[in-house]
């Protein structure tokens, strides 16, 4: 392994209700041969409110310009939902995966399976987002990921 290899950059955005899986989802990031900006191995759970939430916020999207791609995992939350609103306007492609309490929950899923939590649905237009990212070719899902270390994968 070269370990100045360059690597793809990825921004993975999560709900908080998934922060128990952050070390999974970089786990996954790793083994799939791109370098995760994971924001809950950054900074916790918004730096346990020693700043500001915008800080982090602004923190977030900042990552966010220096990746190459989004990857969501889980439901989409109200930051998540910016997050991804964010990646259109910076025509990024966005890549969806459902996640769980187990490295074997986390695998890509179409932009039609995201799900998103109460709050989202009712404040947004959820299936206007989802028609924003395909429409622009954004959605990198359907050319499957694999794993370039299998015998991490499992």
């Amino acid at each position: 392994m070269n370990l100045t290899e360059e690597r793809p950059v990825v921004f993975t955005a999560l709900s908080r209700h998934l922060f128990y899986a952050r070390m999974l989802i970089c786990k996954y990031a790793l083994l799939h041969d791109v370098v995760p900006l994971n924001p809950f191995t950054a900074w916790g759970y918004f730096l346990d409110d020693l700043v500001d939430r915008d800080l982090i916020r602004r923190a977030n999207n900042n990552l966010i310009r220096r990746a190459g791609e989004l990857w969501v995992f889980g439901p989409v939350a109200n930051g998540v939902f910016a997050e991804i609103e964010l990646a259109i306007q910076l025509a990024m492609p966005v890549r969806f995966f459902s996640a769980g309490a187990r490295y074997e929950d986390i695998a890509p899923i179409s932009p039609s399976a995201v799900e998103f939590e109460a709050e989202v649905r009712t404040s947004h237009d959820c299936a206007a987002l989802i028609q924003r990212v395909t429409s622009h070719g954004q959605s990198a899902c359907p050319a499957p990921l694999k794993c370039v270390h299998h015998d991490r994968c499992d």
